[in-house]
């Protein structure tokens, strides 16, 4: 009985783990494979793998369990049960710990190594029937060959499988294509980081990054939220060229993708992104895989309570797919298994508001919050209706700055990855966000409802494959130049239907305007920026809005009553590029009896009311 108690707790506290980390790097190989990371053997190679590093992480405790002298008798079975139980969530965590801090390469050598360790058990169990009828000195004899043998080979199937794949293709002796890399960050103003200037800011990889490129402190998004905004950084077009205005609506057949002028360049086209905007389809055109990981809704109430906070540090991180860390590792996965060069879109959603990081971010820039939980709504912050009033928002923006360093970490692993697998040297990466964010500049909290600086300009660097020296500059650029200029950067030509242009090649000082529209919330709006001044068009009401930048970058100091002239020759340009490049929205009629007459005089010569 007792032989047998002791026997039991063996195979559960050394199977538990194998078990739990098997199940665990099953799912998420299967979810790799769902997600374009092609290859049958995926999900065994990451079950494998999962059951390994589950059980190299609780090899100290079982250890210890099997030194411990047990009971015999039900109390023992009872034991048993009990350590097995607790030996899953311990599993599973330390399994995650390791699966994310090393290369997805290893998948194949632990499948190797797994099967090598279950041979193993094999002998074991094959020994044991042949005392019977062998002497011990044979068996001792069998194992001195065999044991080493097995282990041997786990490295031996590991260098098999790694040198089985197929080199990278070359052409008449010229290094494989360049691959191209889009990195884009939702919700990021570019005052949050470390290479445009916050002596604060946690952003480490990001900022070395950028020292290997040109970077830009003049890029303007065309609109403040994100689905028109990232459809004109795909095609280099603005919102009323691509009409891509709203959650059902498409790509106008108009425009080229960055993906379709990718692939018609022998480039394997993915896309992993994490905002639920993404989610209908407007965007996939020309990815041979588009994956978009969708927020747990119901886990952000679940947090805002006292025991959700302390679950959220554990379990309920890991199941809100859409991380920054998921985003990094099914990223890396796509990249690893396939072949050829390739052009990989990701974009990280974490600053997006309702902020709420796990620690230690959510502490990383002052203490842990404790007037602002994540069952806040962003309709009561919007509304003021927050608690702390000057110290509740100092906590909002902090908890922002958290999800921003969160990332910045996540990136770097990126980065890592890419080394490692030998890609990174062989990547044009540029790097942006689809707009910025609000924090009460303007009186307002968010994004999507205005065209101010903090709203519509967004951080912008490009790396050549390689790198280069690092340099700025101050010029204005667009985000529609984004894929251009990325594709440049990979030796590639750019599409004829681009608006955007290559800003690397240009004229150092940029371009001489830029037009954005298609807002979210409230009233539509319209501006046109140029290097020193802007002009802001409320068509519905019949609202303008005109800044000189150089002397106003914060835009406090509305001039259009102060500087007619210049104002009428901006809204005459506002015109003009509206007319050149479509619109997103209607003027809305209205009795302007309100406006001063000069302004009416104005708006009506550039037809945007009528006499």
């Amino acid at each position: 009985m007792r032989e047998t108690s002791a026997g039991a707790v063996f195979l559960a506290s050394w199977g538990t783990p194998l078990l739990a980390g098997g199940v665990v790097g099953l799912i998420d190989g299967a979810v790799a494979l769902a997600g374009g990371a092609h290859g049958v053997t995926l999900p065994l190679a990451a079950a494998s793998l999962g059951a390994l590093l589950a059980w190299l992480g609780t090899l100290p405790l079982t250890v210890a369990l099997g030194l411990t002298r047990r009971p015999a008798g039900p109390s023992a079975r009872v034991a048993n049960v009990i350590a097995s139980v607790a030996l899953i969530p311990v599993a599973v965590l330390a399994g995650r710990f390791f699966y994310k801090r090393i290369p997805w390469s290893l998948a194949d050598g632990a499948l190797a190594l797994l099967a090598a360790l279950v041979l193993l058990a094999l002998l074991v169990g094959l020994s044991r029937g042949l005392a019977r009828f062998v002497s011990p000195r044979a068996i001792r004899t069998l194992a001195a060959f065999a044991i080493p043998g097995l282990l041997a080979a786990a490295p031996a199937a590991a260098w098999l499988a790694r040198s089985a794949r197929p080199p990278a293709a070359t052409t008449r002796g010229i290094p494989a294509a360049a691959n191209l890399l889009l990195l884009s960050v939702d919700t990021l103003r570019p005052d949050a980081l470390g290479f445009t200037g916050d002596p604060n800011a946690r952003t480490p990889s990001l900022d070395r990054l950028s020292r290997r490129g040109t970077t830009w402190s003049q890029c303007i998004a065309p609109s403040p939220w994100t689905l028109p905004s990232l459809a004109s950084l795909l095609t280099a077009t603005y919102p009323g060229q691509h009409r891509v205005l709203e959650e059902l609506s498409g790509l106008s057949p108009d425009v080229v993708s960055l993906a379709e002028v990718a692939g018609d360049r022998g480039r394997r086209c993915g896309a992993f992104v994490s905002n639920p905007w993404l989610a209908t389809g407007s965007l996939t055109r020309g990815f041979d895989t588009f994956d978009v990981a969708e927020r747990i809704e119901s886990l952000d109430a679940v947090r805002g309570t006292r025991l959700g906070r302390v679950l959220s540090k554990v379990a309920l991180r890991s199941l809100a797919l859409d991380r920054a860390d998921h985003l990094t590792t099914r990223g890396l996965a796509w990249t690893a298994n396939g072949e050829g060069a390739w052009c990989l879109w990701l974009h990280y959603f974490d600053p997006h508001l309702p902020n709420w990081p796990a620690a230690p971010w959510d502490r990383l820039f002052g203490p842990p919050p404790t007037r602002i939980g994540s069952a806040l709504t962003v309709e009561q912050i919007r509304a003021g209706d927050y608690p702390g009033g000057e110290e509740g928002r100092l906590e909002i923006e902090r908890l922002y700055h958290g999800e921003v360093a969160y990332t910045d970490r996540e990136i770097g692993r990126l980065l890592r990855g890419l080394t490692e697998s030998g890609d990174l040297p062989n990547t044009a990466i540029a790097f942006t966000a689809d707009h910025g964010e609000e924090f009460w500049d303007h009186g307002g909290y968010g994004h999507g409802h205005a065209m101010y600086e903090e709203v519509v300009r967004v951080p912008l660097f490009v790396v050549p494959p390689g790198g280069t020296r690092g340099r700025v500059r101050d010029a204005l650029v667009r985000t529609v130049d984004v894929a251009p200029t990325l594709l440049a950067a990979a030796g590639l030509p750019p599409d004829p239907a681009f608006e955007g242009v290559d800003v690397l090649a240009g004229s150092p000082d940029g371009v001489d305007a830029t037009y954005g529209e298609a807002t979210l919330y409230g009233p539509e709006q319209k501006f046109l920026r140029t290097p020193d001044r802007k002009v802001i068009l409320d068509p519905e009401d019949l609202r303008i809005e005109m800044f000189d930048l150089g002397q106003d970058p914060g835009e406090r100091r509305d001039r259009h009553a102060v500087d007619t002239d210049a104002m009428g020759a901006l809204l005459a340009d506002l015109r003009a590029w509206q007319e050149r490049v479509g619109s997103a929205g209607a003027m809305a009629a209205r009795d302007p009896g309100d406006l001063d007459p000069e302004t009416r005089e104005q708006l009506e010569a550039l037809g945007y009311i009528q006499k």
